[in-house]
């Protein structure tokens, strides 16, 4: 008797287990009477579970992961078992799948602008490995960037909008108690508000922080954001400190005050503190760190770019295309316009945000011409990519022979000219992005440092911004409101796409040098430096709740060798075959890799293991960004 076993492995945006199986079996039975090699009569069908290794388990249950198995058979005249086909469905896609609703739509959105940080710490480890000084401050650089949003930014803009929430309830609270006429400004009733408000904001926050990571759970980067929202907390105690401790009407703070003011806004101090009042005024002081975090990143990409210009003429070309300032542009306008929208948003509850002003939002967020000019510019680079797809329908440019021509370098072509998230003209729209910020940052600073009636057009241009900021915020939110709507499935898909590529780079201990777990570097948990400082003895056991090294790539993994070695224990194939869609393909070819040499020893020795790719990103994403993780050596041999 000859049998095969078939494992099927899907690629993104399948939600169930089964799906890919069956789209397998109707093909090889769909053959429309030409050929009896592939047709096999139906025999059963079963839906079992399997489970995963312990360490996946969760709250002390057992995980397990559903499995679907289709058997085909053809009998000889004595009705003994001539072929037998086993098909089995490998599901993998609950790891990182969201669902199809406007809020998990939202919350991908936040899974792919944290993630992208993984794709740049990979890409500049791939890209510059060498150990020479150049190499290593890319790495540190590109990596720097990433954390710099993925830390301060994000935990300053959250301190800022959380505390302005609080501090409103804490007034509405106080003003029921003591009544409006107490609270009215320069009295004590206002004074000790102030103070409340100040270390109400600051404490919770710096609790907050230490209190998830005395706890030491969570990934890195996770961890990571609580450490500064921890000294986000602190940093607004020590800058609120003049009101909280009575000395804001001394004269050296008064001149500090003046001239970060003028710096900022170009307005007197007297203006500035008619415009701010208390809370608010305070909260202006986080806006400046939150300004010199953003030009922390603008020189750190900026730097990243020049290294590499030396590297390139006193070393050579890197052995892979950058990804890097593309990668750091596009998280810095995610995250760009999520705050924008949810300061735009703050406007609209005049209740809850103490009276906030719209020019005091519209003032820090002047730099939304530079995400108009970068949206504009990446839908005319979508709409370029989608109308050259039609060529594939009617050019030889697709054909195999030509796709993997000059040894893969048509599969980069092709890649560039009809690959929507990796064509050139996207990625150089998006490494654009924090240029444009730092240059309409320079451009509306230039008044604050001329003469009155200088260069008028530019206080007009920075006016007109100011204006017209926030109405452009509501506009593309709008707008992107209206397609995520229409293109939800589109748009899904996109995201689930990034996200599952995003959740394979993802090393949860950021950046691990041991090498006694093999390639997932799940034994090393990696602390920021303030839990070093303030709790340097927790450890906490590698979950799903608190992943260690390449987390989901290992689970995805296990997952896939609990299935394979299952079966050829229990059917005990002449042949295992593979074939895989998508992302599909690099799971199997990694673990091939990895594991396919343990699989081997279960089959006979004249036995192989058959591996089908369809739509597989190993040439043009994973092999051109990240080549290390996919140039298997021993995949071709087995």
């Amino acid at each position: 008797m000859a049998k095969q076993v078939i494992v099927v492995v899907h690629g993104v945006g399948v939600k169930q287990a089964g799906v890919s199986s069956d789209l397998l079996a109707a093909a090889l039975q769909d053959d429309q009477g030409k050929s009896d090699e592939t047709r096999l009569p139906p025999h059963s069908s079963d839906d079992f579970v399997l489970l995963e290794s312990p360490r996946y388990d969760t709250s002390g249950k057992a995980s397990t992961f559903p499995a679907r198995v289709r058997r085909y058979r053809s009998y000889d005249g004595n009705g003994v078992v001539k072929e037998e086909r086993v098909i089995a469905d490998f599901f993998w896609g609950d790891v990182t799948a969201f669902g199809s609703s406007i809020v998990s739509v939202v919350l991908a959105y936040f899974k792919v602008a944290m993630g992208l940080s993984h794709a740049i710490r990979e890409n500049a480890s791939d890209v510059y490995p060498q150990n020479g000084w150049k190499d290593r401050w890319i790495r540190r650089l590109a990596r720097g960037a990433a954390l710099t949003i993925h830390g301060p930014i994000i935990a300053l803009n959250l301190v800022l909008l959380l505390g302005l929430l609080l501090g409103a309830l804490l007034q509405a609270a106080a003003s029921a108690i003591c009544g409006p006429e107490a609270l009215a400004p320069n009295t004590l009733g206002a004074v000790i508000l102030l103070r409340v408000q100040i270390a109400a904001v600051a404490l919770l926050a710096i609790a907050a922080g230490l209190f998830v990571l005395r706890q030491g759970r969570g990934a890195f980067l996770y961890r990571h954001l609580f450490t500064w929202i921890a000294l986000s907390g602190l940093a607004f105690l020590l800058l609120g400190s003049p009101e909280l401790f009575g000395f804001a009407g001394s004269d050296a703070v008064k001149f500090i005050e003046s001239r970060l003011v003028r710096f900022e806004t170009g307005m007197s101090l007297d203006d500035f503190k008619r415009a701010y009042p208390s809370l608010l005024g305070v909260g202006w002081r986080l806006i400046t760190l939150l300004s010199a975090s953003w030009l922390v990143v603008f020189i750190q990409a900026f730097l990243v770019t020049a290294l590499g210009f030396i590297r390139h003429k006193r070393v050579g070309k890197p052995q892979a295309p950058k990804l890097i300032v593309p990668a750091i542009g596009l998280m810095s306008l995610l995250w760009f316009l999520l705050t924008a929208a949810l300061w735009a948003a703050v406007l609209k509850f005049p209740a809850y945000n103490l009276g906030l002003k719209q020019e005091a939002v519209a003032a820090p967020l002047v730099a939304i011409g530079a995400a108009v000019i970068v949206i504009v510019w990446l839908a005319l680079a979508a709409a370029s990519v989608l109308r050259r797809k039609s060529e594939l329908a009617r050019g030889t440019f697709a054909n195999p022979a030509n796709y993997m021509a000059d040894n893969g370098a048509k599969a980069h072509e092709y890649a560039d000219r009809y690959r929507l998230l990796i064509a050139s003209k996207m990625l150089n729209a998006l490494s654009l992005f924090l240029p444009l910020v730092f240059a309409t940052a320079c451009l509306v600073s230039l008044p604050l440092f001329l003469s009155e009636g200088e260069l008028a057009w530019i206080t007009k241009t920075r006016k007109a911004l100011e204006d017209w900021t926030i109405t452009i915020i509501f506009g593309i939110l709008a707008v992107g409101t209206l397609l995520v709507y229409w293109l939800k499935a589109e748009f899904s898909a996109g995201l689930g796409i990034l996200a599952d590529v995003l959740a394979y780079l993802n090393n949860s201990s950021w950046t691990s040098s041991s090498t006694n777990d093999g390639p997932y570097r799940t034994d090393e948990a990696r602390q920021t430096w303030l839990e070093r400082l303030l709790f340097k003895r927790n450890s906490c056991t590698a979950t799903n709740t608190s992943p260690r090294g390449y987390w989901l790539r290992r689970r995805i993994h296990d997952r896939l060798d609990v299935l394979v070695r299952n079966l050829i224990r229990d059917e005990k194939p002449d042949r295992l075959d593979i074939v895989s869609h998508s992302q599909g393909t690099m799971i199997a070819i990694d673990l091939i890799d990895l594991r396919g040499e343990g699989w081997l020893k279960g089959l006979p020795a004249e036995s192989g293991i058959g591996l089908v790719t369809m739509g597989s990103p190993y040439t043009h994403l994973y092999g051109h960004y990240f080549p290390p993780r996919s140039g298997r050596s021993r995949t071709a041999q087995i």
